[in-house]
């Protein structure tokens, strides 16, 4: 399918996505079953084609700015992550990395897409590096890695986390509780806060509403309780993927210093930091983010062409 026929057909299966009419985008949204879930996916712009994902607790609302911004160069394909926002969740089995982005790939396959860039922010990265891993090396698209979640985490945390978690996850009624605690935007402040980033009202409205679902909160659960990293350095190592790297400054989510650490000394890897920013810093400054995509692959485009 052509970024023109994405759009045109995004547009007309509106009515069928499911969001609300006010919801960031909520034109550009279509619905899309593939692998067995109902996906919802915006899709707006002209040009190649981008795919977006976004990471745990997050939708496609995360890069509406960001994908408004490119829509003159890029074709923009947003994608809700399974059981986040308005895509159904995996019936049964874990949220494991490698079938999430087995599920990525179903959906691209339906969409008949081969995505000439690929944006992944946080666990979005991570899913976008396992379904690299799982393509022949011709058809790897270049990445833009938006804080990275690519280690577990360390010392003691990285033994108790995931089993809290697991148990979490395995609560009936603990996300029907953590979305009634989502009513008071206070609480939703203090957890996009605590990332490092004060990023718009209108994105603080888009998380409220979807932390007040339990069925969103449950995913994100769900997630967190299956997600192995372990061996992900290693395959990005193995992988070296044609991938830039932003990192922000004030993260407290990502530790900046763990992820250059991690990406050190991959032949083709590049790294940009920006001080002033946190964990979400393509909501903060998707002008910032946009400009410098722009730049990353007008200097592959040159260095290709021999100029």
């Amino acid at each position: 399918m052509t970024p023109a026929q994405l759009t045109t057909t995004a547009r007309a299966f509106e009515a069928e996505a499911g969001v609300p009419h006010d919801w960031p985008g909520a034109r550009f949204s279509r619905q899309v079953d593939a692998g067995g879930l109902h996906w919802h996916v915006q899709v707006e712009g002209r040009g190649a084609p981008i795919l977006f994902l976004h990471g745990a607790g997050a939708s496609a609302h995360s890069f509406r700015p960001l994908v408004a911004t490119l829509a003159d160069v890029y074709t923009g394909i947003a994608v809700d992550l399974p059981g986040h926002g308005f895509t159904t969740a995996f019936s049964h089995g874990a949220y494991t990395l490698r079938r999430t982005a087995r599920a990525i790939g179903d959906l691209l396959g339906a969409l008949d897409v081969s995505p000439a860039l690929i944006v992944g922010h946080s666990a979005g990265a991570a899913i976008a590096l396992q379904w690299l891993l799982d393509q022949p090396a011709e058809a790897r698209p270049p990445l833009l890695a938006i804080n990275p979640a690519l280690r577990p985490f360390g010392g003691v945390a990285g033994f108790a986390f995931p089993v809290m978690a697991r148990l979490a996850a395995a609560s009936g009624s603990l996300p029907q509780y953590l979305a009634r605690r989502a009513e008071d935007r206070r609480q939703v402040e203090r957890l996009l806060h605590g990332t490092g980033s004060r990023v718009p009202e209108s994105m603080l409205d888009g998380y409220q509403y979807l932390m007040r679902k339990p069925e969103h909160v449950q995913a994100v659960l769900s997630m967190m309780a299956g997600w192995q990293l372990e061996q992900m350095v290693r395959a990005v190592r193995a992988l070296d993927p044609t991938m830039h790297v932003v990192l922000g400054g004030r993260d407290r989510a990502v530790p900046p210093a763990r992820t250059a650490s991690t990406v050190a000394g991959l032949a083709n890897t590049t790294i940009t930091e920006f001080m002033t920013f946190g964990h979400l810093v393509h909501e903060e400054a998707p002008e910032l983010i946009a400009d410098l995509l722009l730049k990353w692959r007008g200097q592959a485009a040159r260095t290709q062409h021999g100029q």
